[in-house]
């Protein structure tokens, strides 16, 4: 968009446009900057706010939730659990979870 701006000068100073045409031009660029500014802005403030979702401390999960990231869950003799993620390498971040020690293995 400044790179249009930049050339609608251009074009005025070289006499291809007129000043008035120049103005109107200008104020519909400047307007569309500003229309995208405020646009990035409120991307920004969303992709804030589903950071600050996505890092929430989860302490129980739904059903939803553990169908939409994990793959399997095995569970061993002896009560050994193993958690296999959908998406290994988007949440290896998070990828220790804890699990529980059942009553028989205290």
């Amino acid at each position: 968009m400044r790179k249009r701006k930049t050339r609608l000068y251009e074009d005025f100073k070289d006499d291809e446009i007129t000043r008035e045409e120049y103005e109107t031009f200008k104020k519909n660029y400047d307007s569309q900057i500003s229309e995208i500014k405020i646009t990035l802005i409120n991307l920004q403030n969303e992709i804030d706010k589903l950071s600050e979702e996505k890092s929430r401390e989860c302490t129980e999960p739904s059903r939803a939730l553990i169908v939409k990231f994990i793959d399997k869950i095995i569970v061993y003799e002896g009560g050994k659990i193993e958690i296999i993620p959908r998406y290994k390498n988007d949440l290896s971040p998070y990828y220790h979870i804890p699990t529980p020690v059942s009553e028989h293995n205290k």
